[in-house]
């Protein structure tokens, strides 16, 4: 990927889904257009709309893999894009994961052993 390349930045006003692909080519020093889609990750609609329905103040998080790397995005819009470790990413599961304070609360509970 070239700096001067203007097809590096998306659009003012992209996709949260359009702006992923652009970030995890950015990491990965590649061009977004030689990347596989990515629909082979997640539904982008389904990504659009969680960050579209959020009222930006949101705590809600989605994990999920791309082209190697980890990719999070927050219910304000936030993304992160971190490359993951090759004997790390043979081990964790692939799915996307979403947490939300109700799921956080759930796993508090359980019970101990005598």
């Amino acid at each position: 990927m070239r700096p001067d390349d203007s097809s590096s930045v998306p659009a003012p006003g992209a996709e949260t889904s359009t702006r992923v692909v652009y970030r995890v080519a950015a990491a990965l020093d590649a061009d977004p257009h030689e990347l596989d889609p990515l629909s082979e990750s997640i539904d982008p609609s389904a990504l659009n709309t969680l960050v579209k329905s959020s009222d930006g103040r949101s705590r809600r998080r989605l994990a999920f893999v791309v082209e190697g790397c980890t990719v999070t995005v927050t219910g304000d819009g936030t993304i992160e894009v971190t490359e993951r470790d090759e004997s790390v990413a043979a081990t964790e599961p692939r799915e996307p994961t979403s947490t939300t304070d109700d799921q956080q609360e759930a796993s508090s509970s359980g019970t101990e052993g005598d």
